[in-house]
């Protein structure tokens, strides 16, 4: 939920997000993208 700013976990069960490792790959590509937006 910190990853999105959501307050309860109804958005992941309303999708069906309940892998781990698409929450992993989700936080990955997010600081990526930050560290991109970081030096533009």
């Amino acid at each position: 939920m910190q990853l999105t700013g959501h307050m309860t976990r109804s958005v992941f069960e309303r999708c069906n997000i309940v892998s781990e490792g698409d929450l992993r790959d989700a936080a990955r590509r997010l600081d990526a993208s930050r560290v991109v937006a970081a030096r533009t």
